[in-house]
């Protein structure tokens, strides 16, 4: 399917990445909760790497939708090097730095390159952890949090009045903190932003 989809000119693209079962324990790629076949995560990456440039020389992203531990995404950021090499997007242009008020590299600017969109650690955790990594040191592993976990009970002064409608949820950003610093470190003009609503929208 992702093969097809390249070669049919498509340039964003989405990866739905969950842990591997054992034995291998590799990573594999599936719609979460949904009667899909399951394929391995490293022959997805080999065929993107094959056929992102085939029809198009405009950048490819590749959205991932990460439900991996920390280990299996250390196998993914791998794969991204190990697949597309040179294609991969590794760090914002010299001439395109990020940045407040900076210009923003276009398509034209980044043909060729295969361009990693997923959630980001904050610039000093991803630094720090990168520094572990790289001198082989250990990574902690946050707990996951459960999506069909029920909603905390709000707090005595928080409960709503009676005749009033419950606050809207708040977003938790407890699940930027489980992220292998490797592949946040690949992450740069493709980022996740959440929505917050029309109002807010920038």
């Amino acid at each position: 399917m992702y093969r097809q989809s390249l070669l049919a000119g498509c340039r964003c693209v989405e990866l739905d990445c969950w842990d591997g079962k054992a034995p291998d324990e590799e990573p594999i790629i599936t719609h979460g909760k949904a009667m899909c076949t399951e394929i391995m995560a490293e022959e997805a990456f080999d065929a993107i790497g094959k056929c992102a440039f085939v029809t198009s020389e405009y950048p490819v992203v590749l959205s991932f939708e990460n439900h991996c531990c920390k280990k299996q995404q250390l196998k993914l950021a791998k794969f991204c090097e190990k697949y597309f090499g040179d294609t991969l997007g590794k760090a914002p242009l010299e001439k395109f730095p990020l940045g407040p008020g900076k210009r923003m590299a276009g398509p034209v600017h980044l043909k060729n390159r295969i361009l990693i969109k997923n959630k980001r650690l904050k610039a000093e955790a991803e630094k720090e952890e990168l520094e572990i990594y790289l001198k082989g040191g250990d990574l902690a592993e946050e707990a996951a949090e459960d999506p069909n976990a029920p909603p905390p009970e709000p707090k005595p002064d928080e409960a709503p009045k009676e005749g009033e409608a419950p606050a809207p949820p708040v977003y938790s950003g407890t699940s930027l903190t489980n992220i292998h610093p490797l592949l946040s470190s690949y992450v740069n003009y493709a980022q996740p932003v959440h929505f917050g609503g029309f109002d807010k929208a920038e």
